[in-house]
């Protein structure tokens, strides 16, 4: 073997070295950018519930208020137990189920939308893994001489 041949050799094997090398770190970058996503996306999970709990809550301490004001409008003009006034209670506490099952509702579509983000994610990161496996694939094969390589 000549010189030239054992330079060319190096330089073949130095270049499947690094594409090698290139490929373990692109492999570990999707990896990490995958693992990045998906806390994001659990955080924001996180956040609306939180924010669907304080709307809740909300929802309930207003009508506790408006209950008490009807209560005490009603005891001062002395016709607690009619039936406007327990239509008016009433009232009230349809209004507040509805904006708490609208709370609720919302929180579903956003979770929803949470899994599908996920699942985003996961095919974004297989993807990544596959090309970084298939362009590793592919520069050993040119290493080797290709298609000349197997036709000769």
């Amino acid at each position: 073997m000549s010189g030239i041949e054992v330079l060319g050799a190096l330089v073949l094997g130095a270049a499947a070295a690094v594409s090698t090398i290139s490929t373990l770190g692109q492999l570990k970058a999707a990896k990490a950018q995958a693992r990045a996503a998906k806390r994001i996306e659990r955080l924001r999970i996180q956040q609306m519930e939180l924010d669907a709990k304080r709307a809740r809550r909300r929802f309930l301490r207003q009508a506790i208020i408006s209950r008490a004001k009807v209560a005490g409008a009603a005891g001062s003009a002395g016709i607690l137990s009619s039936s406007p006034v327990a239509g008016s209670m009433m009232s009230i506490t349809n209004i507040n189920a509805g904006n708490v099952r609208d709370t609720n509702q919302n929180l579903m579509i956003g979770r929803g939308i949470a899994d599908a983000r996920m699942d985003t994610i996961n095919a974004q990161s297989d993807a990544a893994t596959f090309g970084a496996i298939g362009s590793l694939g592919g520069t050993l094969f040119r290493t080797i001489g290709g298609i000349s390589r197997l036709t000769a």
